[in-house]
């Protein structure tokens, strides 16, 4: 088999900018590029992502969490390392996380409730792969230059920057101020080829924001914006990640088992949905919302333990886990795998849809139906 043959090469009058050759582009495996670093191609080295999410929900415990996964090749709620070693097993990656929202004592709190059951091993994985800074004062250009460096001392194949306003240094609801920043500053660092010319350098996830909440639900393709700040930013990344409080969708329904457990869970129910390149996450569609998304929790589990044995037992676990929740469109909403009151799933497909309940109560308030006339109804259709 011959080595794949990236189709680019330097324009020779503008080092940032690359010819695409047509024959070797042809010819490309494009199921194998040594640029990839999540899913197929979802992240890559020289590209970003963002993960949006309203102030509250836990989006700088989410993405610490996420950075801590890929530092030791965890799959996280589906989204893999997209490189294997010989074995087949999944590689770590080198993590940088740079955030300014949360002191140190808060960074300890989440990392204890994320790596809370992980063996030794998994732990000094993970204090090998994962760099954590917390940074207040640098801003647009100052803080690309710091984190160019950053990167490069440290060897990350991806950096995750908490929360983009600390760090962008201008009027994120502006195109020009948004421009300068992500495709000026930014692309700049992340294009720049590595220590092997014949990658990038660094993949980068900034979290965000979303904005004011609106009257009416964001649909597929307003959900995309749904952020502070200006559509460049989404026209910039290559993947968009939105939580969201949990909502019922359309297709979704709820029975009175699956309404009190809903009840336990307000407040810590979300859901994850992948607006831009969600097929190439890892993610399986949802049949119901035909998005790809999946349900998680803020986990319940009380109490926080560090290796030294203190234990904060005044916080549950800053910790984010799959939500056990399925719907079933035919009927009601089921826990997954569960079973109906007889013993079998429940399933309409094919048969008549039984009378909603609400038309007996009805029927026994109304006026009863005359014999003669039933009866006359009954000869008739005889």
């Amino acid at each position: 088999m011959k080595a794949n043959k990236a189709p680019i090469e330097k324009s020779e009058s503008n080092d940032q900018v690359v010819v695409v050759k047509v024959k070797d582009a042809l010819g490309l495996d494009t199921t194998s590029d040594e640029n990839s670093l999540l899913g197929r191609r979802f992240l890559c080295r020289g590209s970003g992502g963002l993960i949006i999410g309203p102030s509250g929900a836990g989006k700088s415990s989410f993405a610490l969490q996420f950075a801590c996964y890929l530092a030791v090749g965890k799959s996280f709620f589906g989204i893999e390392c997209s490189h294997k070693d010989q074995g087949g097993a999944t590689k770590p990656l080198k993590v940088l996380v740079v955030q300014s929202e949360n002191d140190d004592y808060e960074v300890a709190e989440v990392l204890q409730s994320i790596a809370a059951d992980w063996n030794p091993t998994e732990r000094q994985l993970l204090d090998k792969n994962l760099s954590i800074y917390c940074s207040w004062g640098m801003r647009g250009e100052a803080f690309t230059e710091w984190l160019d460096e950053r990167v490069s001392t440290d060897k990350a194949d991806v950096a995750f920057v908490d929360p983009l306003l600390s760090y962008c240094g201008g009027d994120v609801t502006k195109n020009q101020a948004v421009s300068e920043f992500m495709r000026d500053n930014i692309n700049t660092i992340l294009k720049a080829q590595g220590a092997n010319t014949k990658q990038m350098k660094f993949g980068l996830v900034f979290v965000h924001h979303t904005g004011k909440p609106g009257s009416t639900p964001k649909d597929d393709e307003t959900a995309l914006y749904d952020m502070l700040g200006s559509s460049e930013l989404t026209n910039w990344a290559r993947f968009v990640m939105n939580i969201t409080h949990f909502r019922l969708g359309k297709n979704e329904k709820v029975d009175r088992k699956l309404s009190k457990k809903l009840k336990k869970l307000k407040g810590r129910l979300f859901r994850l949905t992948i607006n831009k390149r969600g097929n190439r996450s890892g993610f399986e569609k949802d049949s119901k919302t035909g998005k790809w998304s999946v349900l998680m929790q803020h986990s319940d589990v009380k109490g926080i333990k560090s290796t030294n044995g203190n234990i904060n037992k005044g916080l549950d676990r800053l910790f984010w886990e799959p939500c056990d929740l399925d719907f079933d469109e035919e009927t009601s909403e089921t826990l997954k795998g569960g079973n109906s009151k007889n013993g079998k799933a429940k399933s309409q497909k094919g048969k008549a849809s039984p009378k909603p309940k609400e038309s007996k109560v009805l029927l026994k308030k109304g006026k009863k139906a005359d014999s003669k006339s039933a009866a006359t109804t009954k000869d008739a259709k005889a």
